[in-house]
């Protein structure tokens, strides 16, 4: 990451808040550039969640076994505006529960906006 903190650019951010049973997963986009941006959607999901193991293997897709409506939505984000959600992950990856260890969730968001990259996010936990 560059020094320029002041970067004007469209942010993702995801904090892992871990405890015995679960993590809860925090997401904020923040709009922080001068201009409005339109993401546009193609289904009702917003973001993807991917938890990683210690050896780097995908233990959890927030997608996985999951539907969502099929239809075009476009949000408006206003210079300065931030959208939060929170996601809660049980800790189990076909069943059962993962292993002790510290895990990276790795979040990216699935709309499109004109001049914007995909915005990802990243963050680690410990499961005990």
């Amino acid at each position: 990451m560059s020094g320029n903190l002041g970067n004007k650019e469209v942010k993702l951010s995801v904090y892992a808040w871990e405890n015995s049973e679960s993590v809860k997963f925090i997401i904020t986009l923040l709009n922080n550039t001068d201009s409005e941006k339109i993401f546009i959607f193609r289904t009702s999901q917003k973001y993807e969640i991917h938890v990683l193991n210690p050896e780097g293997k995908e233990v959890y897709r927030y997608s996985k076994n999951r539907f969502f409506s099929q239809a075009i939505e476009y949000v408006n984000f206003a210079p300065g505006e931030a959208r939060r959600w929170e996601e809660t992950w049980d800790y189990k990856c076909d069943g059962k529960r993962v292993e002790p260890g510290q895990y990276i969730v790795l979040v990216n968001l699935v709309g499109k906006a004109e001049g914007v990259k995909t915005p990802i996010a990243k963050d680690m936990f410990t499961v005990y």
